[in-house]
């Protein structure tokens, strides 16, 4: 998938969960990382997922230290997991 189809992609899903923000496939990594950390899957499992090389990279992806519920990214990560 081009880079352009991926932002389309998330731009419709976005559209059809009611979100009106602009989400970027990046915020969708970083909240998929954020979310991973959370439930527990070890931060090595993360970084192999994420293909980072250092965990440093991996761990600069996690937003945890923010309120990101009400974040339209993970609106549309929770929208999209159901």
């Amino acid at each position: 998938m081009q880079p352009h189809n991926a932002a389309a992609t998330v731009r419709r899903l976005a559209r059809t969960a009611g979100i009106t923000h602009r989400i970027t496939p990046h915020a969708l990594r970083r909240s998929y990382i954020t979310i991973g950390l959370l439930q527990g899957v070890p931060l090595r499992e993360m970084q192999r997922a994420a293909r980072h090389v250092k965990a440093d990279t991996t761990v600069g992806y996690d937003q945890s230290d923010r309120s990101f519920h009400r974040d339209p990214t993970f609106v549309l990560m929770a929208a999209t997991a159901r």
